[in-house]
């Protein structure tokens, strides 16, 4: 079962009987028999336009509904009824994009109406609104799990989610990247402690002091957290043994990040690949974390998108987890041809499986719900042309960073693992800020001759680029 088919759905589906207009209405009409009607409001339709399906049997969550994501209807043709048969009468009507599916339902409840969609129309994307105590009930549905959506969820969080799952299939468009997740037997879950920090942090009262407990309880998740912050890349003055302290040392968002990574790593820690380290992996991501935050505040002197650059950096190469642990013997033989060949593993990753450990990483994270530009930065930190940016971004921090933890090693192998492209960070026109990232994420300072002859090459190659008009291309 490919893990992420459902959001591969939400591009591929048809849009039905697109040029017909559907008149909305203002307020639920009564019926002849004094019922209230099923359907209650749909948005114009306009072709070309992707169709949601709302369905909740409240028909003031309805209303609330169709006010609150009246601001997406440019984007998204927006359908709303109240029972789990009329939606699927509808469905079987015209073709719908995504459904959107209450958890709490009569007759048919929203796990039933997401099985049965699945059934007659495997196409359609699902999404089922439930609250995090609530989450139990993912597992009762059948094929791949639905997404997950807060029942309070605004207009700007649905659109994400949904322009989310549509960029996803950027990652998924490659058949490679199609079969290679579906070689994919040992898939990590989204943390459950991940979603309740998240939770609690969400509330305008949110405690840091109740987030350090819910992570005492775990104690893996105790001892990735320490190790965390207790590690060269924050040099505290003093060890933390404290997981409240720990947290407040972080900070809210970094704290997130690590939770993840530690999960992955702690659901995937007994996979048996010769000559992959998971020690090794978690010090590079801790590294590459720090200096793409570094990085990107000497760039933006933006703390939150210094937080988002460390938690792209801390989870780029969470994929190379997930081929370790499901392929062992095919990866085995990815970091021999590497040394054999002298070429960086991802090159031979995609000779092997026609797709990378970067790719993958997106996959897996998109699905539990990491922002767009997060996802990006990781697809493609290794090359970072494919990017939609012609200016510094999450994409810049993370592939600059990757590549200069590789320049730092003294391993004659992790030589050949990564490299600034220098074509993207002249096309970029950052030569000279290139040279103070490697400053700033402590690069051994090389000689002045090698120093200045990079910096006249750089400049050369950068100066062709104008003046041959030439563009940038993945």
């Amino acid at each position: 079962m490919k893990l992420f088919e459902t959001l591969k759905r939400v591009v591929t589906a048809g849009h039905g009987d697109n040029g017909r207009t559907i008149q909305p209405v203002d307020a639920p009409q009564t019926a002849a028999n004094g019922a209230e009607p099923d359907v209650i409001k749909s948005c114009s339709e306009v072709p070309e336009r992707k169709c949601v399906l709302f369905v909740d049997d409240d028909l003031a969550a309805l209303k609330r509904f169709e006010h609150t994501y009246h601001t997406l209807r440019n984007q998204w043709e927006i359908h709303f009824t109240s029972t789990g048969k009329t939606a699927l009468d509808l469905m079987s009507q015209r073709q719908f994009d995504v459904i959107v599916a209450d958890l709490e339902m009569p007759n048919m409840d929203g796990v039933e109406l997401l099985n049965e969609s699945l059934k007659r129309h495997p196409q359609t994307a699902r999404f089922l609104r439930c609250d995090v105590e609530e989450r139990s009930w993912l597992k009762k549905c059948n094929g791949t799990v639905p997404l997950q959506m807060a029942r309070e969820c605004d207009a700007e969080s649905l659109g994400n989610a949904l322009t989310r799952a549509l960029r996803l299939n950027v990652f998924m468009a490659n058949p490679s990247v199609q079969l290679l997740i579906g070689k994919l037997t040992r898939l990590p879950s989204l943390p459950l402690l991940y979603t309740q920090v998240n939770t609690e942090l969400a509330k305008p009262d949110g405690s840091i002091e109740f987030i350090g407990r819910l992570i005492a309880k775990d104690p893996a998740m105790t001892a990735k957290i320490l190790q965390a912050v207790n590690s060269a890349d924050f040099a505290l003055s003093r060890q933390i043994l404290d997981p409240k302290e720990a947290v407040m040392h972080l900070g809210a968002e970094r704290t997130k990040s690590v939770l993840l990574l530690a999960s992955v790593c702690v659901q995937l820690n007994n996979a048996k690949c010769e000559g992959f380290s998971h020690e090794k992996l978690w010090m590079h991501s801790m590294a590459t974390g720090a200096s793409a935050s570094a990085i990107t505040m000497a760039e933006t002197k933006d703390a939150k998108m210094a937080d988002m650059a460390f938690t792209a950096g801390l989870l780029h190469d969470v994929g190379k987890l997930l081929l370790a642990s499901n392929l062992p013997d095919q990866y085995v033989q990815i970091f021999s041809q590497s040394n054999r060949r002298k070429l960086p593993a991802r090159e031979i990753e995609l000779e092997a499986f026609g797709a990378t450990h970067a790719e993958l990483a997106a996959c897996l994270l998109g699905n539990w719900g990491l922002p767009l530009t997060i996802l990006e930065a990781i697809a493609w930190h290794h090359c970072p042309i494919r990017g939609d940016d012609k200016s510094f971004s999450l994409v810049t921090a993370v592939h600059a960073a990757n590549a200069i933890e590789y320049e730092k090693k003294d391993d004659i192998a992790d030589i050949f693992e990564s490299q600034i492209d220098d074509a993207y960070i002249a096309g970029l026109g950052l030569v000279e800020q290139a040279f103070l990232w490697r400053k700033i994420c402590g690069c051994p300072k090389r000689s002045d001759a090698d120093e200045l002859a990079l910096r006249v090459h750089l400049r050369q190659y950068a100066r062709h680029c104008v003046e041959a008009g030439s563009k940038l291309v993945a």
